[in-house]
């Protein structure tokens, strides 16, 4: 990663551990699922190209699928390559993240699913026949998420920021719905709340109020 002129600089000023850390942490050949929710969430970013030693190339040249440019040229697909019913991506998109949720503790309760139907019907107007309906279609095997970036992807392209407040608040009151916090169920609706970039202060208002149980912020 480094030259041998970074280097040299790196010795000069006695940082070539903190570099070799940064490298170790930092780097990578492809992005995690947090990159490219990132990524998508914003309204523009820079790309540089540089050559091993460190030289402009002003172009990019992908040598095989599955690299970190293969990736990005996903990401900047046409909106013409990405789901043409958004609206019901987005609901099983919240569906499939309330659902697992309630199975986050190793055991979905009557009241947790209550309280996923109910956050169906606010976040997305729909009756509780078809909230129900997608709730089921979630926690069949082969819709178990396994990676948290396409729905939150989803979510993220279509969701403000008053929505995605909503949402965690809806999580948390899966969480309490069996009125026990699971250090699991707290663990998640974290993660997803900052995968949302909902501001850590707001994920505790939210928390706050599905614990008091009062109405969902609007």
């Amino acid at each position: 990663m480094y030259h041998d002129g970074s280097r040299q600089l790196q010795d000069q000023f006695n940082t070539r551990k903190l570099a070799d850390l940064l490298a170790e942490c930092l780097a990578r050949g492809a992005f995690s699922d947090e990159d490219c929710l990132f990524i998508e969430s914003r309204p523009l970013f820079f790309l540089a190209t540089a050559d091993a030693e460190g030289n402009s190339l002003g172009l990019i040249y992908i040598r095989k699928p599955h690299t970190m440019f293969d990736a990005l040229k996903r990401l900047l697909g046409e909106p013409a390559t990405r789901q043409p019913d958004e609206q019901r991506g987005v609901q099983q998109a919240i569906a499939a993240l309330l659902h697992e949720m309630s199975r986050v503790d190793s055991q979905v309760l009557a009241e947790e699913s209550s309280a996923a139907r109910a956050a169906l019907g606010d976040l997305c107007g729909m009756p509780d026949e078809r909230a129900l309906e997608l709730l089921h279609e979630a926690a069949a095997p082969a819709n178990r998420l396994t990676s948290y970036h396409e729905p939150l992807s989803a979510i993220n392209r279509v969701f403000d920021s008053a929505a995605k407040i909503r949402l965690v608040e809806h999580l948390w009151r899966v969480a309490f719905a069996d009125s026990t916090l699971d250090p699991h169920e707290d663990h998640l609706v974290r993660k997803i709340s900052d995968l949302l970039y909902v501001p850590h202060v707001q994920c505790m208002l939210a928390r706050q109020r599905a614990r008091d149980g009062g109405a969902a912020k609007s």
